[in-house]
């Protein structure tokens, strides 16, 4: 929940260590050429990102632990938006000017409870938009930025259904003018050195420069719990969320607990 989320950055900055968090596409080299475009004006100022995953599957875990555990609300906290909406939520962010202000969505359930679909519209500074549509199930992946001047396209394989699969090339176009790709190194993984390296300087005090902290990811739980919310009311709800409300202290697993059909 919230309200644990708050408790455990209170006890870090009180015990003075590091809470950080696995923010890891954040490394990914489109993402790190994109935020260098923008800055070099290639699109001029970002109006909206629209970030799709319309065939993706979840990680099911290992015999260690409960495998499926993702599918049961009360282990994962929700399905497809806790999976790898939260991955969209800080990217998302990271690219518009402004932070995410209210939040409207429309989600599918599972028999178990847990979402599988979730088409998300992020309200945010500057008069900007997120569009987030996540699901476990058929269709293919989107990531783009639209800015004044022109847009940021990244290129996938046919039939790649998930916005952090491989990129090929990062595509830098307008309207008006030509279009200018940039190649990506093939090879990529998702434990990239340079995560840990960073993480490791921030916490020894050598440099603070890894960029994800626990206020970080207690942002990105906000906006996620918000849009389950969202689906649950049918309507906008604004951002922050108030200490007051029963979403910051027992978080989304009774929403999504209503939506169960097994036992």
């Amino acid at each position: 929940t919230l309200a644990e989320a708050d408790e455990m950055i209170q006890a870090c900055e009180a015990a003075g260590v590091t809470l950080s968090m696995y923010h890891n596409y954040l490394y990914y080299a489109e993402h790190r050429l994109a935020q260098k475009l923008i800055a070099e004006g290639a699109i001029g100022e970002v109006v909206a990102v629209e970030i799709c995953a319309g065939g993706s599957r979840p990680w099911l875990g290992t015999e260690g632990f409960r495998p499926g555990w993702r599918l049961e609300p009360a282990l994962a906290g929700g399905g497809v938006m806790m999976d790898i909406g939260v991955h969209a939520i800080y990217l998302a962010e990271l690219f518009l000017p402004g932070p995410m202000e209210s939040v409207a969505a429309s989600m599918r359930f599972m028999d178990t409870g847990a979402d599988d679909h979730a088409y998300c519209q992020m309200r945010a500074g500057h008069h900007s938009t997120a569009l987030i549509n996540v699901t476990w199930g058929e269709g293919t992946a989107k990531f783009e930025i639209n800015g004044t001047t022109g847009y940021i396209s990244y290129v996938y394989d046919e039939n790649m259904g998930y916005f952090g699969g491989p990129v090929r090339s990062v595509r830098v176009g307008s309207a008006t003018g030509s279009t200018t790709s940039y190649h990506i190194p093939p090879g990529r993984t998702q434990f990239i050195p340079e995560i840990f390296d960073d993480l490791v300087d921030t916490i020894s005090g050598v440099r603070d420069v890894y960029p994800a902290t626990g206020r970080n990811g207690r942002r990105t739980l906000e906006v996620a719990q918000a849009a389950y919310l969202s689906s649950d009311v049918n309507r906008f709800v604004d951002l922050p969320i108030s200490s007051d409300s029963e979403l910051y202290t027992e978080g989304t697993v009774e929403l999504l607990l209503a939506h169960r059909r097994v036992k």
